[in-house]
């Protein structure tokens, strides 16, 4: 599940840097790999705040916070799979979820951007820039440089990823302070977060969030011979949610009308198949929502299938089996 692409020079130097790295060079990536993750983000951002100065803490967590929210998105747009899950050369020397199966992707997640690196950059360099500080600047450039290295060393990113993650970062710590600034209405600007965070919590794959999404999977490969509809009048937000699962299809046909003759013609390709599998909208919030009682009747009048039955149900869809 997810999207391959790499250069060969990524690969090979990952496994040039990992045969020479050994067991203290894999401590000290390990180490440096730490300084990049959420939770001593938030140390440092309560340090800062409640024992340093409270506009410093701000400045700084606000860059964290819209990097924590920028970079799943991206990665749930490129889908890139983790290093080692298609280069046996390259080997997982600290997996995301230690307690999970490395190869599970659903715990250890999506590769590109690197969110460690983006961390290290919208932390420790908005340190410097806030301040004005030279040692402070300087500490800006060395550790996110560090965090992001350690990330391809220790085989969980791609150097292109740690690359992006870092591009990221310098995006958000230069270009949020200038949105403060030319949006003088603070709820205005605030707002806007809000409503980039609320897209944010759509796009996120449901696996980080909520471990049944796991059986979803299992129920969406066994039936992925079978052809996929999806009923949807808004062509993104349910669509990013279900994404893990439409991934197990050859191909899914996204449609708001259940009696279109394209739909049609894309069941007859599948004439063999005695099921189908049926997605459809019932979100309210991003797009007006369906009904399936009023829409899988109006399916089923207009092909073979004779039967349904419900399969799963999520926040914005819910999910059916049709026989013939």
């Amino acid at each position: 599940m997810g999207n391959t692409f790499y250069f060969g020079w990524e690969v090979a130097l990952m496994e040039w840097i990992q045969s020479w790295l050994g067991p203290v060079g894999t401590v000290i990536a390990s180490l440096f790999s730490e300084m990049g993750e959420q939770l001593v983000c938030v140390a440092v951002l309560g340090f800062l705040y409640w024992c340093w100065e409270k506009e410093y803490g701000k400045y700084v967590g606000l860059n964290v916070l819209v990097g924590i929210t920028l970079n799943p998105m991206i990665k749930n747009i490129f889908l890139r799979r983790r290093p080692y899950f298609d280069n046996p050369g390259i080997k997982c020397l600290k997996p995301v979820e230690r307690g999970s199966d490395i190869y599970d992707i659903s715990a250890q997640g999506f590769s590109f951007p690197s969110g460690h690196s983006t961390n290290g950059v919208t932390l420790y360099a908005s340190l410097g820039r806030y301040k004005k500080n030279r040692i402070l600047m300087i500490i800006g450039i060395i550790l996110p440089l560090f965090v992001g290295i350690s990330r391809f060393c220790v085989g969980v990113h791609y150097p292109t990823d740690v690359i992006c993650g870092w591009a990221l970062g310098l995006i958000v710590i230069f270009l949020v302070p200038a949105l403060q600034r030319a949006i003088k209405n603070r709820w205005l600007f605030y707002g806007l977060l809000v409503l980039i965070a609320l897209w944010q919590g759509r796009a996120v794959p449901p696996d980080y969030l909520y471990t049944e999404y796991r059986d979803y999977d299992a129920i969406a490969a066994a039936h992925c011979e079978a052809p996929c509809v999806y009923l949807d009048d808004n062509y993104f937000a349910p669509l990013t949610e279900d994404i893990q699962q439409l991934l197990y299809f050859d191909e899914v046909f996204v449609t708001a009308d259940p009696d279109s003759a394209a739909l049609d013609e894309y069941l007859a390709r599948y004439a063999d198949s005695d099921e189908a599998v049926v997605y459809v909208d019932i979100s309210k919030f991003w797009s007006s929502g369906f009904e399936p009682e009023e829409m899988l009747p109006r399916l089923l009048e207009s092909t073979e299938y004779s039967a349904w039955e419900p399969l799963y149900t999520t926040g914005l869809s819910q999910t059916f089996l049709l026989t013939k």
